[in-house]
């Protein structure tokens, strides 16, 4: 009997050992699970990096393309305006003692003088255009630099966190402190990009939008300086040729400023339709509104409603069947759809004494 009692204490004892173990495998696990759950908490963080720095460039890409468009039209077009040096003279205004016979620019001087604005004109507005829109590129390069640098200030002050307990330290002290180191982690970054957002919209639309507008715009005017330059020597040419041409100079001069001119008129009647649209639209939403304001305290459904229908609220039912159907006050259409609406109506009225 004093075997099997000291045998049952050693199996109490073998119980003991082995809750003893569970536990330190438990603490044991916890403690890996705490230490994943940190590794993985900063992991997220460099994501959170990763896709900010992501989000800077986009914006900064998005923006910049249409600097690369511009520039590289006006970079062509400015050669262009040089390449006119390089001109022959058969193309080039004569003075009267290099003109053999009539030439047109020597009995009509103005023409010199608008070729030599023209040929000015040509050089000076892509060259403005260039400098407004590198002007406004180096303002966003700045913008740039400074928010990468600001985000890798971020990266270098999160990574350089303790992300582990030092040592021994018991972590269940620890955790609401880590939540809440998290979350406030995770704010600078939500309010890192907003702030950064903030500054560049700010930037691009008080002042480089109006650059950009302003380089659209000269851009569109140097183009057609340089035709209508192209154009005048052309004419010039065909002006000082002799012999039979049918006036070839007055259908090259025809056909070059009708040329120049639809442009500028589609511009301006797209203008106007575009106002009209949009007073359209407001007027519509206005009428919508009203409807909707006058309808809200009745049972029919504002969608049933034409917009260009007036409603009050003390029409009678008829009136309003006429007005929202398109019935008159009489006639077979009138009468048509009152049966389809009493019909159903009717014939239960009439089945129901023969029910009774």
């Amino acid at each position: 009997m004093a075997l099997l009692g000291a045998l049952g204490h050693l199996a109490n004892l073998g119980q003991l050992a082995e809750i003893g173990q569970g536990h330190a495998h438990q603490k044991e696990q916890i403690r890996w699970t705490h230490r994943n759950y940190r590794l993985d908490v900063q992991a997220l963080k460099i994501d959170l990096l990763g896709a900010a720095r992501d989000d800077v460039r986009g914006t900064y890409d998005t923006y910049i393309e249409r600097l690369d468009t511009l520039l590289l039209v006006n970079a062509l077009l400015l050669p262009f305006a040089l390449n006119t040096l390089q001109f022959s003279d058969g193309f080039l205004p004569h003075t009267e003692s290099e003109c053999e016979h009539r030439c047109v620019e020597v009995e009509y001087p103005e023409i010199v003088s608008f070729w030599v604005y023209l040929v000015a004109t040509s050089i000076i507005m892509p060259f403005w255009s260039l400098l407004l829109l590198l002007w406004c590129k180096i303002k966003m390069d700045h913008w740039l630099q400074l928010t990468l640098a600001e985000l890798q200030n971020l990266r270098r002050d999160i990574i350089t966190r303790p992300v582990l307990p030092v040592g021994g330290m018991k972590t269940s002290g620890l955790d609401e402190t880590a939540y809440a180191e998290h979350e406030e982690i995770v704010t600078i970054l939500g309010s890192f990009i907003v702030e950064y957002q903030d500054i560049f919209t700010e930037l691009w639309s008080e002042q480089c939008a109006p650059m950009v507008a302003r380089a659209t715009r000269l851009l569109w005017s140097s183009a057609c300086v340089s035709v209508a330059l192209v154009g005048l020597m052309f004419w010039m040419y065909l002006a000082n040729r002799h012999g039979i041409q049918h006036s070839a100079n007055y259908h090259f001069a025809w056909v070059l400023v009708l040329g120049l001119v639809t442009p500028v008129v589609v511009y301006f009647y797209q203008r106007y339709r575009e106002g009209q649209r949009t007073n359209n639209f407001s007027a519509r939403s206005n009428v919508i509104r009203q409807n909707s304001a006058r309808l809200s305290g009745g049972c029919a459904s504002p969608s049933r409603v034409r917009l260009d229908t007036p409603v009050r609220l003390d029409t009678p039912l008829a009136q309003t069947d006429d007005r929202f159907f398109g019935l008159g006050s009489g006639g077979p259409a009138r009468e048509r759809s009152a049966r389809e609406l009493t019909g159903p109506a009717q014939d239960r009225g009439a089945a129901e004494p023969l029910a009774g």
